[in-house]
């Protein structure tokens, strides 16, 4: 005899399956939003920079998705999120920011360069002032592509932290620049964010 669902599983339920319908991908990110990258990547030297996902729908709950067709087999990673894994074996803040200008030239979706955008931020910002230009630049295309598509940090009512906001709110601090500082809080409350 079947265990009838309770209504918080089958709102966790029909949350997941949204939140998995996102099929929205980009060629590169700066075909999604305004975005010139900190480092010159020569596109055409990426491997997998042309491969085009195929739209599926599952058919078990209905949910999208996409799988990336690459010339030895066919995954639910994306060019840019498989690049990605590279980006945790760099130690260097310069080849960390290569690294991750390369995955955001590879199509991806909105989920995967935010991911790839975060990861690099807050790992280089520690450095110091000599990639102080190159984290902005990421932070902002982090929050321009927040603001463009929400739902890559909200899971119902739930909104994961996202650290662009507080690293631009210290640089901006620290060259006494208050009124951006007002504005990043002001973009952060909209996102849900705190910043102090």
């Amino acid at each position: 005899m079947a265990v009838p669902e309770d209504k918080k599983a089958i709102e966790l339920r029909e949350l997941l399956r949204t939140q998995l319908a996102n099929t929205t991908w980009f060629a590169r990110l700066a075909d999604g939003i305004p975005f010139s990258p900190p480092v010159v990547i020569d596109r055409s030297d990426l491997p997998h920079a042309n491969v085009t996902p195929t739209r599926h729908t599952s058919s078990i709950d209905g949910h999208e998705f996409l799988t990336w067709a690459y010339d030895d087999h066919t995954g639910n990673q994306s060019p840019a999120k498989a690049h990605c894994w590279e980006l945790q074996r760099q130690k260097e803040p310069a080849a960390l920011l290569h690294r991750c200008c390369e995955a955001l030239e590879l199509p991806g979706t909105p989920r995967d360069y935010h991911h790839i955008l975060g990861m690099t931020y807050t790992t280089v910002h520690p450095f110091g002032p000599a990639h102080k230009g190159a984290v902005e630049t990421l932070c902002h295309a982090d929050i321009t592509l927040i603001e463009q598509y929400p739902n890559i940090i909200q899971l119902g009512t739930i909104y994961a932290r996202v650290d662009a906001y507080r690293i631009l709110t210290e640089i901006y601090r620290r060259r006494e620049r208050h009124d951006l500082v007002q504005q990043i809080r002001a973009r952060a409350a909209v996102a849900h964010q705190r910043v102090l």
